[in-house]
């Protein structure tokens, strides 16, 4: 009979901390962009609103008014009392509670 100090058969992995999905998968940027806006800020804001069902076409990287269609309906359902057109830090907020809210 062998009273021996038992093995250690299996190993742990180190957890790693769970990353938010809607912030990483889908990047909203910060401050103010509107109609003739330009750059990677603007894509990031035409994918998530694709994502959401507010098509503004292309990803292009250009604030047309495509894209400002898009935001003044997404802004008509979900910020009804701020319909400008203009993405702006009340828009990401709630863009941001959209995406969280289907799972993104």
């Amino acid at each position: 009979m062998n009273l021996g100090k038992a093995k250690n058969t299996f190993t742990r992995k180190p957890s790693q901390p769970k990353k938010p999905q809607s912030s990483y998968k889908y990047p909203l940027p910060s401050g103010i962009l509107r109609n003739g806006s330009r750059g990677n800020g603007v894509k990031q804001l035409q994918r998530v609103l694709n994502v959401v069902y507010f098509q503004c076409g292309a990803v292009d990287g250009i604030l047309g008014s495509k894209t400002v269609d898009a935001i003044r309906r997404f802004q008509m359902v979900y910020l009804p009392y701020e319909v400008d057109g203009v993405y702006g830090p009340n828009t990401r907020e709630k863009l941001q509670a959209v995406l969280k809210s289907k799972g993104y």
